[in-house]
């Protein structure tokens, strides 16, 4: 990836996205002070160096100009949009306790407390069950998934042709959330979908099409392996899942191409 100075249009962008960056913290920022809880409209204003750095990153994609300047130029506008939170950095955050941060929140105080690497659900109900240390309630509730078919949209009946039948079915019905549509959404939630689904979608396609005969054939099977689980055997948190596939997606295409040189991944 070569390293080439800013041009004109590019150092307009950075300070445009700057000063508007500083001017939306000014006004976004007050409520933080008077609602401690992690989310809500309150803190809005902790977008704002995110997006103006990824506005600022994807521009220059688009333009055909991103490198390790402009990358390091992300970087540098995001902490520097950052810098007006300082004085709440050592404020303390509420969180909800319906929020997985609640309760890894009260994992770390009981492991500080009680000098101990144990966690658990259990410590919700002053009970010491349901350990759950780093990834293991992860593992372990996917083991039940996939040999107890709990939450599964597909139950194999020992029928083949029906087997398949039921989950081509099924992957069908979940497809139109890779266009940002699933039935009975609120329109906020589509609306967060439509912002990313179809053109992440795209450029998936876009990407296998324009691959090189030999990668062509893995990048589809990338795309297989990844989206094909959730299709049939369920997700949830409408469009998350849908989030996650298309980034791991494309960043392994991303990774691949750029294993094959300037040339060869082009058509990423």
């Amino acid at each position: 990836m070569p390293v080439t100075l800013p041009r004109r249009a590019d150092s307009a962008l950075f300070a445009a996205l700057l000063i508007a960056g500083l001017i939306a913290t000014f006004v976004l920022k007050p409520p933080l002070y008077s609602d401690a809880h992690a989310l809500g409209m309150h803190t809005i204003a902790l977008l704002v160096p995110y997006v103006a750095a990824l506005v600022y990153a994807v521009a220059t994609v688009l333009r055909n100009r991103f490198d390790r300047t402009r990358l390091g130029l992300a970087i540098v506008l995001f902490v520097l949009l950052v810098l007006p939170f300082a004085d709440l950095f050592t404020s303390p955050i509420v969180h909800f306790e319906a929020d997985d941060s609640y309760r890894y929140t009260l994992y770390a105080r009981n492991m500080l407390s009680e000098a101990t690497l144990w966690g658990s659900d259990g410590l919700l109900y002053g009970r010491r069950d349901f350990v759950d240390q780093p990834g293991y309630r992860y593992y372990a509730g996917e083991w039940r998934f996939f040999v107890e078919n709990t939450g599964a949209l597909v139950r194999p009946t020992g029928s083949l042709p029906n087997d398949l039948a039921a989950a081509l079915a099924a992957a069908a019905a979940r497809l139109p959330h890779y266009l940002g549509y699933a039935p009975g959404q609120k329109l906020t939630t589509l609306a967060v979908a439509l912002f990313f689904a179809p053109l992440g979608s795209a450029l998936v396609l876009h990407a296998i099409v324009r691959a090189r005969r030999s990668q062509r054939a893995l990048f589809a099977v990338i795309a297989a392996v990844t989206i094909a689980p959730t299709l049939v055997f369920g997700s949830g948190s409408f469009p998350r899942f849908e989030y996650v596939n298309l980034s791991v997606i494309l960043l392994s295409f991303a990774v691949i191409g750029s294993r094959e040189g300037p040339r060869d991944n082009a058509h990423l």
